[in-house]
């Protein structure tokens, strides 16, 4: 541990506090540096502090070990990550930077943080999904990789109070549930989002990863590639806007398309008649009630449509257009603008 005193330190006497050495520093008066090493094990290899650490100083991070921060952190120089893995599920009120070979995340709070080249940012604890709150802006450059954990039920956010500047890569870790499409929201902005992510590695075979923005937030779509509507489909416009469905999943961008083709699926799978009526609403046949009409004509229908079920509203002489995935759509005839 590291040495804490408690008493009258004031006056240059004061009692040695060995739980609280245990727990770390309890200031920081200088930029302090702490070099881990895996390779030896024990508090080398991993160590958690839950002191409340204070000071004018900040703490650098070196070596390939993992440090822990647990406590309510008012230090106010920077934090710098060099190497190794830094976790907060406590507080920092500094700016945190993260290098080459370096990770930084957790479920606490911090400052603003910026991801170099070559870092991490990891919400969450390690495989397990968490939510990390960045009081401030975030900056991921290019080169740099958020980790995104997911699980059938959780998904890791990182919420951001400023704005969000987005590059670098999206790597997924973990297994989603049974449904089509799983939307996650990987990053949310109250200052606003500008840029976007490379691509996004580490998806599970029998998935496929699209990437959406608003101007607020990042999210990501993993839509199976192994779902399969056609099954419903009884009449010859139902077995059309089945195998738009089945063409359309993997390629789903937007919580409307999620809504929709999760909707059908689900359905279809407590009822395989209450599925085949909900492809009757699609094509047209349903929509002498007012509810169907309003599906047809609402954005989660133009998120979800593709050139095949174009083909399916010309038939049932509808004239109603639908853009690719993400397009916006008219009711008058005219087709879509496709942006």
């Amino acid at each position: 541990g590291y040495p804490v005193l408690t008493g009258n330190t004031l006056d240059g006497w004061g009692q040695l506090n060995l739980y609280a050495a245990n727990d770390g520093y309890g200031a920081f008066n200088g930029q302090v540096a702490v070099t881990m090493d895996a390779a030896q094990g024990g508090y080398a290899a991993a160590d958690s502090w839950g002191n409340d650490i204070g000071g004018t100083g900040g703490l650098t991070k070196n070596g390939t070990g993992s440090l822990t921060l647990t406590g309510k952190n008012s230090y106010a120089g920077p934090t710098i990550v060099n190497g190794g893995t830094l976790a907060v599920t406590g507080s920092i009120v500094s700016a945190t930077t993260v290098n080459t070979d370096a990770v930084f995340g957790g479920t606490g709070s911090t400052g603003a943080v910026t991801v170099n080249s070559g870092g991490t940012l990891v919400p969450g604890m390690g495989t397990t999904p968490g939510t990390l709150t960045i009081n401030g802006p975030l900056t991921l450059a290019s080169g740099a990789t958020l980790v995104q954990t997911v699980s059938p039920t959780l998904a890791s956010r990182t919420v951001v109070s400023g704005a969000a500047k987005l590059d670098g890569t999206v790597r997924v870790q973990g297994s989603v549930g049974t449904l089509p499409v799983t939307r996650i929201a990987l990053v949310t902005a109250a200052g606003g989002v500008s840029g976007s992510f490379a691509g996004v590695t580490g998806v599970p075979t029998n998935l496929r990863g699209v990437l959406d923005y608003s101007t607020t937030a990042a999210s990501l779509n993993l839509n199976r590639t192994d779902i399969d509507y056609r099954p419903l489909g009884v009449t010859a416009n139902q077995q059309r806007v089945a195998a738009a469905l089945t063409s359309a999943v993997p390629l789903a961008s937007g919580a409307g398309a999620a809504t929709l083709l999760n909707t059908i699926y689900a359905t279809g799978q407590g009822s395989a008649a209450a599925g085949t009526a909900a492809l009757d609403t699609l094509s047209g046949e349903g929509l002498a009630d007012a509810n169907s009409a309003a599906l047809f004509a609402g954005r989660v229908f133009g998120d979800a449509v593709t050139d095949q079920q174009r083909a399916v509203l010309t038939d049932t002489q509808m004239h109603l257009w639908g853009g690719p995935l993400g397009g916006r759509e008219w009711t008058d005839g005219r087709p879509a603008d496709g942006t």
